[in-house]
């Protein structure tokens, strides 16, 4: 899994935080701080699921998928 998400999912270092929970209870689990996706990074991983996870406001674009 890869997530790119806000300070929801933190550092995964806090129970508080979204990360925390999903880097404890999957076997691959990346988080990247970014309110955008890199697509290039998710060609290059092939996850199984990808989670973008932004408060509205940062939105650039509406994605098309």
């Amino acid at each position: 899994v890869i997530a790119f998400g806000n300070s929801f999912f933190g550092n995964c270092l806090d129970q508080g935080c979204l990360g925390w929970w999903f880097s404890n209870y999957l076997e691959n689990f990346y988080c990247v701080w970014s309110s955008n996706i890199d697509f290039d990074l998710v060609e290059k991983e092939k996850p199984d699921l990808v989670i973008c996870q932004t408060a509205e406001r940062f939105m650039n674009i509406v994605p098309q998928y």
